[in-house]
């Protein structure tokens, strides 16, 4: 198997988040366009950020990475809905990962309009009235003699857009900490717009990990 910085993206530790990155933020603008609008943002590890949200809110976490601001969701999804999405990529753009189970997606927005969105290896999810940048680079990445999963095809793709990666000591480390109230229901939204695309999976609220250095 190829080797890719992304092989924690498919781990245990993390069933559910979203990954966005968006172009020229710095991660306070980040938070706050994702919807952090209470609350002060603190700077912890990741450990240290276990015991901080109910069961009910999503937990953000933000940095840097190669001019792009980007912010990490665990314990739901919200980054995949419109309403982030859009926000999101105002005036920028941005780049989405998100997993939820067996459920993996990605996708680019540009100026408040989604470019494309589609789940990594299933081909009824690609639109082909939209832009084919990542959906291409997945594909190549796929039809190698040995490729890699297609969720981390899917990451290594905007890795080369981006110019940069998330490795998982970034993830553990210190970085810009805030709850975000999770909404009474937040479904993700669908890849390519067919109707009856994906599953529906509800509010995502996942047990917090286990993350325990012992343990490890």
């Amino acid at each position: 198997m190829t080797a890719t910085p992304w092989h924690w993206a498919l781990t245990d530790d993390y069933p559910a988040f979203c990954l966005t990155f968006a172009r020229g933020l710095d991660p306070h603008a980040l938070l706050r366009r994702y919807g952090a609008h209470s609350g002060d943002p603190r700077v912890l590890t990741e450990q240290e950020s276990i015991a901080e949200p109910p069961a009910d809110a999503s937990l953000l976490r933000a940095g840097t990475v190669d001019g792009w601001a980007f912010c990490f969701e665990t314990r739901g999804v919200q980054g995949w809905t419109a309403h982030v999405l859009t926000e999101v990529s105002r005036d920028t753009e941005s780049f989405t990962v998100m997993r939820a189970g067996a459920l993996h997606a990605v996708s680019h927005w540009q100026n408040g309009q989604k470019r494309e969105a589609f789940e990594p290896g299933t081909p009824y999810s690609f639109d082909p009235n939209h832009s084919h940048l990542l959906w291409n680079a997945v594909r190549a990445r796929l039809e190698q003699p040995r490729p890699v999963p297609s969720f981390l095809a899917a990451l290594d793709a905007v890795s080369e857009h981006i110019g940069g990666s998330l490795t998982e000591s970034a993830i553990e480390g210190p970085l810009l900490t805030v709850v975000l109230p999770e909404p009474a229901s937040v479904l993700p939204e669908a890849t390519a717009g067919h109707e009856g695309l994906g599953r529906c999976l509800g509010t995502l609220a996942p047990p917090p990990p286990s993350r325990d250095p012992e343990s490890r």
